[in-house]
């Protein structure tokens, strides 16, 4: 559960309600006895079923040893700059490679385009302001990269199947429960 959780958790109805009871009596719990509350709770968490994640795995910066130097350096690249104009020129070029011969390499260690592993981060991004804020659809769209709404709507249905707008509805709703 801790190894997906980094991409964010969403849990089902009725997981919340049957932690409920346990995340108001932590308050009323001191010392080891509000630990082991605790504990309890994310044991109860674990044993749930149909969690969902809430971003994308290129979203969670992780470190892998196994990764080349050359991708650490792309995809820590790519995590700064998601919200500017990437040409895919500029990141061949910092890695020293042309084109064609970055985009095989790329796909190879990822299995991933460049581009598809960008709209990863960005959507990822997205995904997080959608929830955390209450900035309009289109804000969030531009911060997070895109240059049109209308790609933005169409890469995040295909990742995510709903829509900003959607995904902010169901997410506010699960909020509201806990």
């Amino acid at each position: 559960m801790f190894e997906i959780a980094q991409k964010g958790l969403a849990f089902p109805r009725s997981t919340i309600e049957a932690v409920r009871p346990r995340l108001e009596n932590l308050c009323n719990t001191k010392g080891f006895y509000s630990f082991l509350d605790f504990l309890e709770v994310l044991y109860m968490l674990s044993l749930s079923t149909n969690i969902k994640t809430l971003s994308s795995g290129a979203f969670v910066n992780k470190e892998d040893n196994n990764d080349s130097r050359r991708i650490k350096k792309v995809t820590e690249y790519l995590n700064r700059n998601y919200d500017k104009n990437i040409k895919l020129a500029d990141i061949a070029d910092l890695i020293n490679m042309s084109e064609v011969a970055f985009c095989r390499f790329f796909r190879k260690r990822t299995s991933k385009s460049p581009i598809e592993y960008l709209n990863d981060i960005r959507i990822g991004m997205a995904t997080r302001q959608l929830a955390d804020t209450a900035k309009p659809i289109s804000e969030i769209c531009y911060q997070c990269g895109f240059n049109n709404l209308s790609n933005f709507n169409r890469c995040f249905q295909k990742k995510k199947g709903c829509t900003p707008s959607e995904f902010r509805k169901k997410f506010a709703l699960t909020r509201q429960i806990i």
